[in-house]
């Protein structure tokens, strides 16, 4: 099996060759692919924030991108949800309507109770998704397969395709196709992760749970996620983004 760093390293060798690929084609510039190259070590780290077990041990590890990956997820959650609470209870900012790179927070954002807000929900979904994780997750399980990796993807381009994400990123010199590159290379990856456990679960008895499409132990549980793949592909073809779909949400 092949170890964090590794990945990371197959990842950026795959990040590389599509930016190289997408400069030679005029497709992207310097700066985009640079952003490219680190999303796809993104996704090639993503599929160890499963919990391992220890070899001798059999408990179940946390591993660092399990740790990485708990801790930042949680934190963006809190940080999107702590803006949420100015714009709807204290009427300070507008996350959610058009995007506006530069968002204004008057003092109280900085003050005490707000500070204390902030923290209060951090440390709730901090917990939430770290006992969640827990739960649902065993090493080279269902997020080791290619339906999580389509599912993922598709989060990132319902991502990369939000208002507020193209404002930062796109100017008029732009590609017009950067989602879609944005998204390629995560997908990327993502999938230089699962190729390289399986070339190196060969002849040691394991080859095939890397990449997995289906799993006889968990039916269930891939009936969910190729449903979900499916009915992410038509919200995405509606034209529904993440932050299209989280203002629904809050505004129900």
């Amino acid at each position: 099996m092949a170890e964090f760093k590794e990945h990371i390293a197959w990842g950026f060798m795959g990040g590389v060759a599509l930016a190289v690929a997408g400069l030679k084609l005029n497709y992207v510039r310097p700066v985009e692919g640079g952003i490219g190259v680190i999303l796809a070590m993104v996704g090639a780290g993503i599929p160890d924030i499963d919990l391992g077990k220890d070899p001798i041990t059999k408990e179940k590890k946390e591993s660092k991108p399990f740790r990485i990956f708990t801790s930042f997820l949680s934190l963006g959650i809190s940080i999107i949800f702590y803006f949420y609470f100015l714009n709807s209870v204290m009427n300070t900012i507008s996350f959610f309507q058009k995007p506006n790179p530069v968002i204004s927070v008057q003092g109280v954002a900085i003050s005490v109770q707000g500070m204390f807000v902030f923290f209060f929900i951090f440390v709730l979904f901090f917990v939430f998704i770290r006992i969640f994780m827990k739960n649902i997750t065993t090493h080279r399980g269902v997020i080791h397969s290619i339906p999580f990796a389509i599912l993922c993807t598709e989060l990132a381009y319902m991502i990369f395709t939000s208002d507020y994400i193209l404002t930062l990123f796109i100017s008029a010199s732009a590609s017009k196709m950067l989602p879609e590159y944005f998204t390629a290379a995560f997908f990327l990856g993502y999938l230089t992760h699962l190729i390289a456990d399986e070339c190196y679960a060969i002849g040691k008895g394991s080859f095939g749970t890397g990449a997995t499409v289906y799993s006889k132990k968990s039916p269930a549980t891939y009936f969910l996620m190729y449903s979900l793949v499916i009915a992410l592909f038509f919200v995405i073809k509606n034209g529904v983004t993440l932050q299209s779909l989280l203002a629904r949400l809050v505004s129900l």
